[in-house]
């Protein structure tokens, strides 16, 4: 598929509208736009693991979760969460692992609740104190 010269126009400005002009060379504007769209990209892989099958509702809890972290560090790569019960005699028997793929070692939290929600939240919690103090650290080097 060829692009006509109007519609590469129309792409480079709802893209790059302020430095498309400084541009000359299409293919130099074709790789600056690839690299921002890929900046961009909050989309990760999330695979679920549970020796059940897991309803809609708790894998759209975990969903949403695992973007609000995609925002705080666009480089997540695959999110595989493991979904367990404990013995039920004990009360808080919902136990979350969630291991985030990023360039660098691995993040990994875990945490055990009532129900399944709430351990998502405390592990989601537990994850976004790493990413920050990781953003963080590589923002003072």
């Amino acid at each position: 598929m060829y692009l006509s010269v109007s519609s590469f126009r129309m792409m480079k400005i709802n893209i790059l509208p302020d430095f498309t002009h400084l541009l000359p060379d299409l293919n130099l504007v074709l790789l600056l736009q690839y690299q921002f769209l890929n900046l961009k990209n909050l989309n990760m892989y999330i695979q679920i693991r549970a020796p059940w099958e897991v309803n809609d509702y708790l894998k759209n809890v975990i969903e949403t979760k695992l973007e609000k972290l995609g925002k705080i560090n666009g480089r997540i790569i695959e999110a595989d969460v493991f979904l367990k019960m404990g013995d039920n005699v004990q009360p808080n028997d919902k136990i979350v692992e969630i291991k985030l793929q990023v360039p660098g070692p691995d993040l990994f939290a875990e945490a055990s609740n009532d129900t399944f929600e709430k351990a998502v939240a405390d592990v989601a919690g537990k994850l976004r104190v790493q990413i920050i103090k990781r953003k963080e650290k590589l923002q003072n080097r």
